[in-house]
């Protein structure tokens, strides 16, 4: 539960007035993957300065237990999760870097620093004030249940190409529909006219003759 301050006061409806509040989340449940974002950046209505929170958030690196925080969790499935990364934010809002920690499949925290990598990084350096965002991974999660992003794409490019000649097909049905309709129409329509001409006046007209083939006047 988070207090308000008094630039986000809360309207009541039954005050009729602006009043001090407080706002709470619940939830529901939680995600395989769980992405922090620490709010490092403040602005102020009063003074309409934006500045950088630099304050230690001492957040757990193993054993984040949410099963008191989240409503609904299933067997085998229960909200306690493992810090693999976490990303930092060195400045302020007029500029600034980024490094980042990554935990190892054998446990051996590493530190990225453009095209620096330090290995073998204690705990107690990950945690920091420079930390911006966390990223958690649920304990009955296993890394292998994650696809490469190229198996992703291929699949993916699979699955359209697939819908493409599914899609494709329903044309050829639709279209080939719509040819035999367009038979029976024509077929039914010469029926209809019995024998009438076709080409407007048939005394200034040419015709063939079914016997010889010639072309004859239908008048002189």
């Amino acid at each position: 539960m988070e207090q308000l301050e008094d630039s986000d006061k809360w309207y009541c409806n039954k005050c009729k007035d602006f009043v001090p509040a407080f706002k709470q989340f619940h939830l529901y449940r939680t995600p395989p993957i769980l992405i922090v974002h620490l709010k490092r950046f403040h602005f102020s209505s009063t003074t309409h300065r934006r500045d950088k929170i630099d304050t230690l958030i001492d957040f757990p690196l193993t054993g984040l237990n949410l099963t008191h925080e989240v409503m609904h969790s299933k067997e085998g499935e229960e909200p306690v999760y493992d810090c693999y990364a976490v990303s930092n934010h060195y400045g302020g809002l007029g500029g600034g870097h980024y490094t980042a920690y990554a935990r190892s499949d054998d446990g051996v925290w590493c530190h990225f620093d453009d095209s620096r990598v330090t290995t073998d990084v204690s705990e107690e350096e990950v945690v920091s004030s420079a930390a911006y965002v966390l990223y958690y991974r649920r304990r009955d999660v296993d890394v292998g249940d994650f696809q490469p992003c190229d198996k992703i794409s291929k699949e993916s490019e699979n699955m359209q190409s697939t819908e493409l000649c599914s899609s494709v097909d329903a044309m050829d049905v639709e279209a080939d529909v719509i040819s035999r309709d367009s038979s029976r129409t024509c077929a039914s329509h010469m029926d209809s006219i019995d024998g009438e001409d076709l080409y407007g006046d048939s005394e200034s007209n040419c015709f063939l003759d079914d016997n010889d083939g010639e072309e004859n006047p239908q008048s002189q």
